[in-house]
Formats: structure tokens, C-alpha cells, sequence
């Protein structure tokens, strides 16, 4: 912020090159720094801030370049996000029990739902994690929701309850006596939907 209104060139690089060294632990995130940039021209439009905006936007995406390069030895795309996206959105419509789409929780890579579609594309015992699979995931994963809504809507609506009585994550050290509380609450959630 500093950086931003005052002209602290130095501070406006170590803000952009610390959330580029970020966005390399959290890539899934790599568009929020222009939403930032958007935000903050919205509020309060100048061509300095503008200015101070783009260099702190370049510091960040320079950050990417390393595993930019990575990606492309590896998977032959250059890519600044990992490619677990489509396996992730995949499980986390499991996250809404009893889904119309039969999917069921799981967090690793042996869930049959998320497999056989990339088994489909690739022959059996291709990876759900990969490139290729990634890419097949994310469109079965947007064909599946452009072909229930309904049911979509109704799984955000239950993983939004969640997060408001639960919190964001539980960790694995939850007492058993809490754990039948949290499922108890889940059934009470569930039944409004």
C-alpha cells in the first residue's frame, strides 16, 4: 500500500516479487493480482497508480517464469498452475453427499468416478494428475454442471453451510467425541437439501 501511494519504487518490488514467491506455493490463485489491480483502479483511478499497479503485476508474473519453464520440460505447456485442478474440482463435487452425480469423497487418486473418464481418453491406469488428465477433468467437470445446475447449486449451498458452522478445515486431530458432532450437524445441514 505504501508503494502504491507514495512512490516507494523498492517497496512496490518487494511486494510484487514476495507474493510472486507465494503464488509459487499457491498457483491456483495466479489471477487474483489482476482482480487486485481491477479493485484497486475501480476505487481510485490514476495513471500513476496505474503505473505502480503494472510493476508490481510484472514483479509477480517473473516470479512464475522458473516453474513456467519447469512445466514445459515436464508436461511440455507452459504453465503457471499445477495440474491437479480437474481431479480436485472432481472430488470436491463428492464433497455433497448423496450427489446426483454418483461421486464420492475421495482425496487420492483411486476414486473409479474421476478415473474412468481419463481411463476413457487414455487406456486404463492413465493419471488423474497430469497434464492430459487434468485437461479431460476440468471438461467433464464443466459438462457435469452445465448438465445439473440445480445440483451444483445445491452443493455450493451446502459447502458454504459447512464452511459457516465447521470453519474452513477440521485437520486430522479432531477428537471422536467431535467428530460424531460434526457428522450430526453434516446430517442436519444435508436434510435442508
Amino acid at each position: 500500500y505504501k508503494g502504491i501511494k507514495k512512490h516507494h519504487l523498492v517497496s512496490i518490488i518487494i511486494s510484487g516479487i514476495s507474493f510472486g514467491l507465494l503464488l509459487n506455493f499457491r498457483s491456483d490463485l495466479h489471477l487474483m493480482p489482476i482482480c487486485l489491480i481491477l479493485i484497486a483502479l475501480w476505487y481510485s483511478f490514476s495513471f500513476t497508480i496505474f503505473k505502480r499497479m503494472f510493476v508490481w503485476c510484472c514483479c509477480i508474473y517473473l516470479c512464475l517464469i522458473p516453474w513456467a519453464l519447469f512445466t514445459k520440460k515436464i508436461c511440455d505447456h507452459y504453465l503457471i498452475t499445477s495440474t491437479n485442478g480437474g481431479h480436485a474440482a472432481m472430488a470436491g463435487l463428492g464433497n455433497y453427499p448423496h450427489n446426483k452425480w454418483g461421486i464420492n469423497y475421495t482425496n487420492n487418486d483411486s476414486s473409479p468416478f474421476i478415473h474412468k473418464f481419463v481411463d476413457n481418453a487414455f487406456g486404463p491406469g492413465a493419471s488423474t494428475w497430469d497434464y492430459k488428465g487434468d485437461q479431460v477433468l476440468k471438461k467433464e467437470f464443466l459438462n457435469l454442471i452445465k448438465s445439473d445446475p440445480w445440483e451444483y447449486f445445491k452443493k455450493c449451498l451446502y459447502t458454504f453451510s459447512l464452511v459457516i458452522t465447521e470453519g474452513v478445515y477440521n485437520g486430522e486431530f479432531i477428537e471422536k467425541e467431535k467428530r460424531s458432532s460434526i457428522k450430526l450437524r453434516k446430517s442436519a445441514i444435508l436434510s435442508y437439501f
